[in-house]
């Protein structure tokens, strides 16, 4: 007689039993009556244990209820059939009416032990409510707080059957030792001196019935219309990445998050499924539970700045992606790009809980070897050859070209290494500490963080500091609030992006060897105009950000069936920009000194009203939302600047005795809207979702203020049909389509509207001039999102996915055009675009090897791969050459338009392009060469992906992530100054790079990618100038992190004190493999594909302990 457990998994809210008092809702016809045991389990967490044989004979069952309780459906369920029930803990033991069983004659069994231990998670947490009890018998208890249990008299050979709502149910065997100890086979067990035993439970991988959290409330993804990706807290916490925005990459199918930088707490550009917009947003919403996030740049000069890295990951719960039309709606015009919806952690009753984490790292340049700045001897060598292929002076030796060059400034006997002295191994560290707990009536969570990260270059750092408090409190039967609050500080130090002078990064791969950053007496060296070490010894590029990010709201159950909610947010952020450039620096030498500083304040705030009906009604489920949000933006900026300081090292503007320029701004935008929400459910099969919003803009004039947007969804849960049933391997399968209408508004808070310019002067008279005509009829830009999706799960949740294919169009896309001079400005935006995108989404979960025991091996995969289309339906022109891309109608945003080259001539060595788009004729004059769209060659990828890996045996875990980028092109914009074949000559920037040195002609025959050198010349090509020789294939595969986790294991007292302890050893972008040979630096750049020497990505290396109080 073989017994079974069927043990259904649910998410967190359904998760937890409150005994006998919940209530169900089932409507099930003619049904078989483990799927009503499987209903039961799904809304209570209870399981259900009982003989197959025992069951075999019943009659199928028909059961209607609505918020009936559990002993009241057991009731009818088994009404006039061969079995009866017993509740024990958290298990419905089933037997067979009037018959022995199993337990009773194990109750005869005189050799009997019992067993006590305790339950924990692997990260070392207590499980507390746990079921354990022997198999086939009515023997049960369940783990208190601290996770511990007592099982007595346990007769050898039993199995001991452990389960939890959300984790694999543990079947363990009961072998007694001679000691008089119990030994559970199979597990992660541990035994003390006294016989306990301690049982490492691991997650369940089933998704069945996991709960979404959707705009404005949650749902169970069986009932989801719509496309969305859940990222849990393990996939977040303890990274050394500032930002959880980043953790993300290689996690979701369809999000690209792309670091252009590697300045630590810089903002990464994230695009979901494409770019939507060509001059307006492009980055989706983020929503802190509940209260849409400020994404725009929050200061004035540290490009690099991120409000998302103010929010401290570890304090997250999880993060739902939100992809298609469903989301897009309900958020009106803040949702056309995707949805990102941030929950954090809360308390829950019971005793207080403390969690501690630390760790400490190092980082280093990811890529550092592959451009390595040439040394004087390798420079000198290819000067060299620039000096005889020109035959400088008449000059046709080597021996006389080197002396040649010595005598013209060369110091062979000076070899600065610029990577030692601009690039630093930097440090980093993280420390979190949190307490959560509380009661039935009221929880809390607090936290506070400390963050800090060296740049790879010196001088550049991060420092975050962060605190949050969220409490719940249940004011009565009926009424709740819940609050919270996150604050934040952080300090960055950065250099300017722009130009060549004050970025370090520019300068490490263009100073030439010979020259010193320091004379011999010490002085900074005065043959270099732009010496990268006064940038980082002298000069002050700092900003502070400091963030408050809150919610205050009220829950009131009217009835069963209607609940009523409202919610306050806030969204509050002050930067101040400060800069100095010190009187030794071009920029201020000739002022003594000069000093800026830039405040900026962003105030928001979000009023949202709700009132929500959700009613069974026989077969038919209703949910409904009406809803009201109000929101406002305020922006203030204040400038000032002041020359001739008193001293280098008084650095605040009151000792500046020039005042210079002093300035301020200030903008504000609302957004009022109406919506509702509906979805409507039949049997549990059939889903139906619409819904519409209205949204009012003041960016837009008042005959266009106003739009309404859409969406409606479908789903059906195919597992669910009768012709299924005997499908036993079908878990889930769901099928699902949406389609909807969002608009998207201007990134600009008066982009419509007509205005004045102050601040001119006419004959020496304050005046003003027209900065901008107003536009009447520019109006919102349209999103229309369609997406078809597949998912699927089986073999009891061993293997599952989705498959997604999704196409959006945009029209009415904003457009900067010229208009007449006579209108007294030379643009206008109007509303004239039109493209789309579209592509397909994989993803693929499995349990590769199930472990046989408990705390056997296990290994566990995720993978997942987008492939992504753009195409310009509509444009002002019908093609537009726009820096290095051509906009055309029928191509992509990031088609690419340059001259091509064609390599070089074998025979002379000379750089050669082509004359005409069919590659047909070359040239080695340059401006005979003809520019001419790239075929195939984008900067956007074909495709992108993760693919994880999680190996565990006992108390060790090793995960891996790779991330995979495939099938884009990017410029290098300054390659025609670090490649200038020997043009430059001997000036201090003319460093050449090292797959020039590498990769370069040197004699007739040779074939090679780069022509040969010309001392000071221009090659009779300008082989320097912009083309396609400085566009690269930006394909790579990285090996994102590697996390080995042990699980410390806690024997006698120390239990008491501490519940978990973990440590760890993590490295981030430990290997990259480049697909083009001869790019030379970091292929991770921005969605734009332009490699513009940014601060290069770093590699990582930390240690980490975890502990649980």
């Amino acid at each position: 007689m073989k017994l079974s457990t069927i043990l259904l998994l649910i998410g967190c809210l359904s998760a937890s039993a409150r005994g006998y008092t919940q209530t169900l809702t089932i409507n099930e016809k003619d049904a078989p009556i483990s799927r009503v045991f499987r209903e039961i389990k799904k809304q209570t967490g209870y399981n259900f244990v009982y003989f197959d044989s025992d069951i075999r004979s019943t009659q199928r069952v028909t059961v209607q209820v609505h918020n009936s309780s559990l002993e009241d459906v057991l009731q009818l369920c088994l009404k006039d059939q061969p079995v009866t029930y017993r509740i024990v803990n958290r298990s419905i033991i089933l037997s067979k009416k009037n018959t022995s069983s199993f337990r009773q004659n194990a109750a005869q069994d005189s050799a009997k032990r019992d067993v006590s231990g305790r339950l924990i998670t692997a990260a070392g947490d207590p499980v507390w409510g746990a079921s354990v009890f022997i198999k086939g018998m009515s023997k049960g208890t369940q783990s208190n707080e601290q996770g511990r249990f007592r099982l007595p008299n346990v007769p050898e050979g039993a199995v001991v059957v452990v389960s939890y709502v959300g984790y694999s149910t543990l079947e363990l065997t009961a072998r007694f030792q001679p000691d008089g100890a119990v030994r559970l086979s199979g597990g992660s067990v541990s035994s003390s001196s006294g016989g306990d035993v301690t049982i490492i439970m691991q997650p369940a991988t089933r998704q069945m019935d996991e709960v979404l959290v959707v705009p404005y409330g949650t749902q169970s993804r069986s009932s989801y219309t719509g496309s969305a990706v859940t990222v849990q807290s393990e996939q977040l916490e303890d990274r050394s990445r500032p930002s959880y925005q980043q953790s993300l990459q290689g996690n979701v199918a369809g999000l690209q998050v792309m670091e252009a930088t590697g300045q630590p707490g810089a903002a990464p550009s994230v695009r979901l499924r494409g770019i939507s917009s060509f001059s307006g947003i492009n980055t989706p919403l983020y929503v802190v539970d509940g209260v849409p996030m400020l994404t725009q740049e929050i200061t004035t000069l540290a490009t690099s700045s991120n409000s998302g890295a103010g929010i401290n990951p570890n304090d997250i719960e999880s993060i739902t992606v939100l992809k298609d039309a469903s989301a897009a709606a309900i958020y009106g015009s803040q949702g056309a790009n995707g949805v990102i919806l941030i929950t954090t952690k809360k308390g829950s009753a019971g005793r207080t809980k403390i969690s501690a984490s630390a760790n400490y790292g190092i980082n280093q340049m990811a890529t550092s070897a592959r451009n390595k700045p040439l040394s004087t001897e390798e420079m000198t060598s290819m000067l060299v050859e620039g000096v005889v292929n020109r035959q400088v002076n008449g000059i046709t030796t080597p021996e006389a070209a080197r002396e040649y060059l010595v005598s013209q400034g060369l110091n062979p006997d000076v070899n600065t290494d610029w990577m030692d002295v601009i690039t630093q191994t930097g440090q980093y560290q993280q420390y979190n500490l949190s307490a959560s707990g509380g009661n039935e009536k009221t929880k809390f969570f607090l936290s506070g963080g400390y963050y800090k990260q060296d740049a790879v270059t010196r001088g550049q750092w991060f420092d975050r500091k962060t605190g949050r408090l969220s409490v719940n409190h249940k004011a009565s039967k009926r009424l709740s609030f819940n609050g919270s609050m996150n604050l934040a500080s952080q300090r960055l130090s950065t250099v300017p992006a722009a130009g060549l002078g004050q970025n370090p990064v520019r300068s490490l791969y263009r100073l030439v060897p010979w020259l010193s950053p320091y004379t011999e007496n010490g002085d900074y060296n005065p043959l270099i105009t732009h010496n990268p070490v006064i940038v980082q010894n002298e000069n002050k590029y700092e900003t502070s950000i400091y963030q408050a990010i809150g919610n205050l709201g009220a829950q009131l159950q009217l009835t069963d069936y209607l609940s009523a909610e409202s919610k306050l947010g806030i969204d509050l952020h002050y930067s101040d920009d400060y800069r100095y450039w010190s009187p030794l620096w071009s920029d201020g030498r000739g002022s003594n000194g000069r000093g800026a500083e830039y405040s900026t304040l962003w105030h928001n705030w979000t009023i949202s009203n709700l009132l929500k009906f959700n009613k069974q009604i026989g077969g038919l489920g209703i949910n409904a939302t009406v809803g009201q949000e109000a929101a406002r933006r305020n922006l203030k900026r204040v400038s000032t600047q002041a020359n001739n300081f008193a001293a280098e090292d008084l650095f605040t503007l009151s000792n500046a005795s020039e005042p210079y320029v002093a300035w301020s701004y200030k903008a504000a935008a609302t957004l009022a809207s109406y919506f509702v929400n509906t979805s409507f459910n039949y049997d549990q099969k059939y889903y139906v979702n619409l819904t519409g919003r209205r949204d009012g803009s003041s960016r837009f004039g008042s005959l266009v203020r106003w739009a309404n947007f859409w969406s409606a969804g479908a789903a059906w849960n195919i597992d669910k049909e009768n012709f299924m049933m005997n499908a036993g391997w079908i878990d889930r399968l769901k099928l699902r389509v949406s389609y909807g209408l969002s608009g998207s508004q201007l990134g600009d808070y008066y982009g419509a509207q007509g205005y004045l310019l102050g601040g001119n002067n006419y004959m020496n008279n304050p005046g003003f001039i027209i900065a901008q005509i107003e536009s009447g009829t520019l109006t919102w830009e349209e999103n229309r999102p369609l997406d078809i999706g597949l998912e699927f799960e089986f073999l009891h949740g061993r293997l599952s996915g989705a498959i997604d294919w999704y196409t959006r169009r945009t029209d009415k896309l904003f457009q900067d055009m010229p208009v007449p001079m006579e209108n007294g400005v030379t643009s206008l935006n109007f509303n004239v675009g039109a493209m789309k995108n579209y592509g397909w989404e994989f993803t693929l979960n499995g349990q590769v090897i199930k472990p046989r025991q408990a705390g056997g091996f296990e290994w566990n995969s995720s993978f997942n791969i987008s492939t992504q289309k753009n195409k310009i339906l509509k444009y002002q022109d019908s093609s537009m050459v726009q820096g290095v891309y051509l906009r055309a109608i029928g191509g992509d945003f990031y088609q690419y338009y340059l001259r091509g080259y064609a390599g070089v001539d074998p025979e002379t060595g000379e750089a050669l392009w082509y004359t005409n788009a069919s590659k047909s004729a070359t040239t080695n004059v340059f401006s005979q060469a003809a520019a001419f769209k790239q075929e195939g060659k984008s900067a956007l990828a074909s495709f992108f992906g993760g693919f994880t890996n999680t190996f565990s045996y006992k108390g060790l875990s090793l995960s891996t992530l790779i991330y995979f980028n495939w099938g884009n092109q990017i410029y290098d914009t300054w390659g025609q100054y670090t490649q200038s074949d020997g043009s430059g000559g001997l000036s201090e920037t003319a460093q050449m790079s090292r797959m020039t040195y590498e990769n370069h002609w040197k004699k007739p025959g040779d074939i090679a990618q780069y022509p040969k050198m010309m001392y000071r010349g221009n090659q009779s090509g300008l082989a320097g100038q912009s083309s396609t020789r400085f566009l690269y294939d930006g394909s790579y595969i990285r090996l994102r992190e590697v996390t080995l986790t042990y699980q410390l294991p806690l024997r006698g007292r120390i239990t008491e004190a501490v519940k978990g302890a973990q440590i760890y050893v993590r490295g981030n972008n430990l290997f990259t493999y480049i697909r083009d040979p001869y790019l030379p630096y970091d292929p991770e750049v921005g969605i734009d594909g332009i490699l513009d020497q940014n601060l290069p990505i770093s590699r990582q290396f930390a240690v980490g302990v975890n502990l649980t109080l």
